[in-house]
């Protein structure tokens, strides 16, 4: 999986926007390169892309779990199949099991922020001895997908350093390359019912091996920090359940983020959570919880002006 970049170093830089294989490079170094930490982290290869680069999952809890992650996964297949799990064996399996959370970034290739926020998240999740990442260590096991469209983010990198690169002012200039993955462009997160794009078939390989109780999608598109929940009309077919679970969770972060004094934080007139066709409605379709960030991107390394007047 290439050279290993000792965790921490390029945390530091700004205005700089990592190739997929350096980004690789760093999440492998957060197992490789930090003494006594190599228990709390594993790195799995998921896939390769149409263009032959490696899509990564990273695993993420405390060292007693990661010894038994083939138990985490029984758990969370047993828990996943009413059919074969009877009510009295899924009150036993929750009483001990740890749910699996999947962060996943990088899948529209000009919203460049996520990649580079998830080393650090890892980071942090494997080394702080903060009360509260210790908490979600012992209780929660943490799958993140740095790039989910490897091919497009090095397009992407190369695109910034060629066009975009040290502009002050969203003048129009030319955000994108003209395609991210095989002649696939935003709609790359319209093809979770058709899984053409390796892209997709690695996020359902990741759902069928893990079933994770939550699919979280990190995009950029609007200020500040949007939290999917859905305006309806709700799909029919999705349990009302689930539509009460969304909204929970995102009533949930707007307070908390709003307390700690994060701006612009909100949620519902955005996405109506009809359509099942996105990337996080291979939970959704599955009675997971399927949901998605969208922040403010410039599609740059770099700061510059915006109107965002209207």
């Amino acid at each position: 999986m290439g050279n290993g970049i000792a965790a921490g170093v390029l945390f530091q830089k700004v205005s700089v926007v990592e190739m997929r294989g350096e980004m690789i490079g760093l999440l492998v170094g957060v197992v490789t390169e930090r003494p006594g930490r190599v228990g709390k982290v594993v790195v799995e290869e998921l896939n390769t892309s149409e263009g032959g680069r490696e899509i990564i999952l990273v695993v993420i809890s405390d060292e007693e779990t990661i010894r038994n992650l083939d138990r985490v996964r029984a758990d969370m297949e047993a828990l996943a199949d009413p059919r074969v799990t009877d009510r009295g064996a899924m009150e036993r399996i929750v009483a001990s099991a740890k749910p699996v959370y999947h962060v996943e970034a990088g899948q529209h290739s000009p919203e460049m922020g996520p990649p580079e926020m998830v080393p650090e998240l890892a980071y942090r999740l494997a080394v702080s001895e903060d009360a509260t990442i210790r908490r979600i260590r012992a209780n929660v096991v943490t799958l993140i997908n740095p790039v989910q469209e490897p091919d497009g983010r090095d397009r992407q990198v190369d695109w910034y350093h060629r066009y975009t690169k040290g502009r002050e002012y969203n003048d129009g200039f030319p955000r994108s390359v003209p395609y991210w993955g095989e002649y696939i462009y935003h709609d790359n997160n319209r093809d979770g019912i058709q899984m053409t794009s390796r892209l997709t078939q690695s996020s359902y390989k990741m759902f069928w091996r893990w079933h994770p109780v939550v699919m979280h999608d990190l995009h950029e598109s609007v200020p500040m920090l949007y939290i999917s929940m859905g305006t309806g009309p709700y799909n029919a077919n999705i349990d009302p359940i689930t539509v009460t679970e969304w909204q929970t969770l995102a009533h949930w972060d707007v307070q908390k983020l709003t307390a700690m004094g994060a701006p612009g934080v909100w949620t519902w007139g955005y996405y109506d959570a009809w359509w099942p066709g996105y990337q996080t409605w291979i939970a959704a379709n599955h009675n997971g919880l399927g949901r998605f960030y969208e922040t403010l991107g410039n599609s740059s390394a770099d700061t510059y002006d915006r109107d965002l007047s209207g």
